[in-house]
C-alpha cells in the first residue's frame, strides 16, 4: 500500500484494490484510498495473460484470470 501511494504505482494500486476486495481482506478505508490512486487507463490483472476477459469499471482492470485461477492457492 504504501509503496503504491509513495511512488504513484496506479497499476498496482488498480490490482491490489481488486485483489483485496476480491479475497474480502481490506477494510474500506484501505479500498478508498486505493481506489484514489487508480489511472484512468485499463491495466490487465495479469501482465503475462491473455487478451481475453472482463472490464471492471471500478478498478479500471481487465480481469483476464479465471476465479478457479485467483483461488487456486487457498487448496494448500
Amino acid at each position: 500500500m504504501s509503496y503504491a501511494e509513495k511512488f504513484g504505482e496506479k497499476a498496482l494500486a488498480q490490482r491490489l484494490g481488486f485483489l483485496l476486495e476480491f479475497l474480502e481482506v481490506a477494510d474500506e478505508n484501505i479500498l478508498k484510498r486505493l481506489a484514489q490512486l487508480t489511472g484512468k487507463a485499463y491495466v490487465k490483472l495479469d501482465l503475462m495473460g491473455g487478451e481475453e476477459g472482463k472490464y471492471l469499471a471500478k478498478w479500471r482492470l481487465k480481469v483476464n484470470l479465471s476465479k478457479e485461477a485467483l483461488t487456486e492457492w487457498q487448496r494448500y
